[in-house]
């Protein structure tokens, strides 16, 4: 599990896990998150899973963080393709 913050104008490049799945649940700001082709206007209180495999991504073109906190399972170190 982690908290993670994404600044204004930042954003995490679209990637998948062949693992690891993860819930999102959204803790503050808001964002445009993509999850297997699919695209979501990401505010606090909203929950996403993402699937092994699914490609995904978040674009934070908001003025303040965009604040979530991760739960993953099956997590394995280096399983990130980007």
């Amino acid at each position: 599990m982690q908290i993670v913050r994404i600044g204004p104008g930042q954003e995490v490049k679209p990637h998948y896990h062949r693992q690891q799945t993860e819930l999102f649940y959204i803790l503050g700001g808001e964002a445009l998150l993509s999850i297997a082709e699919k695209e979501f206007k990401a505010k606090p209180g909203d929950s996403y899973l993402c699937r092994p495999t699914d490609v995904h991504a978040v674009k934070n073109s908001d003025t303040e963080d965009f604040e979530l906190l991760v739960f993953k399972t099956g997590w394995k170190e280096g399983d990130a393709y980007w």
